[in-house]
């Protein structure tokens, strides 16, 4: 540039700005106008008040830190004008990408890099989104963004940080082709009533469908809803997978066996010389469990055999009076259940109910009527030959009625209504026979 001639002088110079913000690493020119406009342009001397906030050359004005400062220019070492600035953070300029397109499978993941410009920008917060989450869907790790491939189709994960600064990555997303299905072994086992969640193997494990629809060849021993396999009665069938994608299919036995056996009886009491019939039947299901193995503790007080291996049902007979326990066996003897079988005499069935009216008095001197009547809960008649009212200690016989009543098995045979007054403390007995023996059954107002 040329110098001001002698003839000339200079009078003014001003700078097109009095204030100025700028970011750290952005610049600016300066602009100036002066007077007399005819002369020569003058050499300028720029002077920057701090130049860690800022430098100036050549009338351009970098920021180098946030901050304030000046801007003076000069012309001969004089001064003319200045301008105030304000060096602000760098904001988000540019989102670059080390990706711009993605091939996956699904299942696949994959991770981007992105950097900011200018890399000393500050005060922003990179956020992501996708077209289609059904798609890819992203996500942070560690801070290194990650790409999930969903389903089959086209998406975009976009970046964004600043003032509405982006950057995307276009992803498309293939299937993976089943290509076979397997049961994790050729049978399943179950109890009745069990509950099982069926597993396959897909080929490849990572395959995009893995859509199954079952069946089952018996659904009396077998079904099966949303997956669960529920056993429901002893018995083989066969369940059967097939895929959505590609028919693949797949088979397995499935054996129901037995969880346990229940034992049911016409009664669990019973007369020496009698007979009875037991029934298996599945602890689960209460269906009849057929063929069982049938023991007997004690022989010589019940004895017990299998009717036949198409039915459920045993028979017994009472040999002597005491306890056995009756065993039914599954046909491996794996399970079992067991039934007590009382043998006792009959004054075990034997019962006299008494009903005493309008009691009133004291235990020696007392004063009521009384409705009696024995009860024969037995499967044999017993013969009553007399019914009796004595003191409390036996010692006096207040009346005794004979009487020659057969009372059927499982009967109640009622007595005439007894009128008492004065009686000590008394008692009803009732005498029967059955089988050449004699008992009796009593029941007093005070025990």
């Amino acid at each position: 540039m040329v110098s001001c001639s002698s003839e000339e002088t200079l009078s003014t110079v001003s700078l097109d700005v009095e204030n100025l913000t700028i970011e750290v690493g952005e610049s600016y020119t300066f602009k100036t106008s002066y007077s007399p406009s005819d002369m020569s342009e003058p050499i300028y001397e720029w002077r920057c008040a701090d130049n860690s906030i800022a430098t100036v050359k050549d009338g351009t004005v970098t920021g180098r830190s946030e901050g304030y400062t000046s801007i003076d220019v000069y012309v001969d070492g004089v001064y003319y004008d200045s301008c105030s600035i304000t060096v602000v953070a760098a904001t988000v300029k540019r989102i670059t990408l080390n990706k711009s397109n993605l091939n996956m499978k699904i299942g696949d993941v994959a991770t981007i890099e992105y950097n900011i410009e200018p890399e000393y920008a500050k005060n922003y917060v990179v956020r992501y989104s996708s077209t289609d989450n059904s798609i890819a869907k992203a996500f942070w790790v560690n801070n290194i963004l990650n790409i999930r491939a969903v389903g089959e189709g086209e998406a975009d994960i976009i970046l964004s940080a600043g003032n509405n600064i982006t950057a995307k990555c276009n992803v498309k997303v293939e299937s993976i082709p089943l290509e076979g299905i397997n049961f994790p072994s050729n049978l399943i086992s179950l109890e009745e009533t069990d509950e099982f969640k069926i597993d396959l193997n897909y080929i490849p494990d990572n395959a995009s469908n893995k859509n199954v629809t079952f069946s089952i060849d018996d659904e009396t021993i077998a079904d099966i809803t949303n997956g669960i396999l529920i056993a429901k009665r002893v018995g083989k069938t066969k369940i059967t997978a097939i895929s959505e994608d590609g028919g693949h299919q797949a088979e397995c036995e499935i054996e129901v066996t037995l969880k346990g056996i229940h034992i049911s009886a016409s009664q669990y009491a019973y007369l020496p010389g009698e007979t009875g019939i037991l029934w298996s039947k599945s602890e689960a299901t209460l269906e009849a469990y057929l063929g069982a193995i049938w023991e007997s503790s004690n022989p010589e007080i019940v004895e017990v055999w299998g009717e036949s291996p198409e039915t459920n049902s045993a028979g017994i007979v009472t040999k002597q009076i005491g306890d056995a326990y009756i065993t039914a066996y599954s046909h491996d003897r794996s399970k079992s259940g067991i039934c007590p079988i009382k043998v006792r005499d009959m004054d075990y069935f034997v019962e006299l109910n008494c009903q005493y009216r309008n009691a009133n008095g004291q235990p020696s001197n007392i004063s009521f009527n009384v409705n009696a009547s024995l009860v024969n809960n037995s499967s044999q008649s017993i013969i009553i030959t007399y019914i009796l009212a004595v003191s409390g200690d036996k010692s006096t016989i207040y009346f005794a009625t004979p009487l020659n009543e057969t009372l059927p098995a499982g009967q109640t045979y009622a007595f005439e209504r007894i009128y008492a007054s004065g009686w000590n403390r008394p008692s009803i007995i009732c005498i029967y026979e059955w089988s050449g023996s004699s008992y009796q059954e009593s029941n007093s107002l005070f025990n």
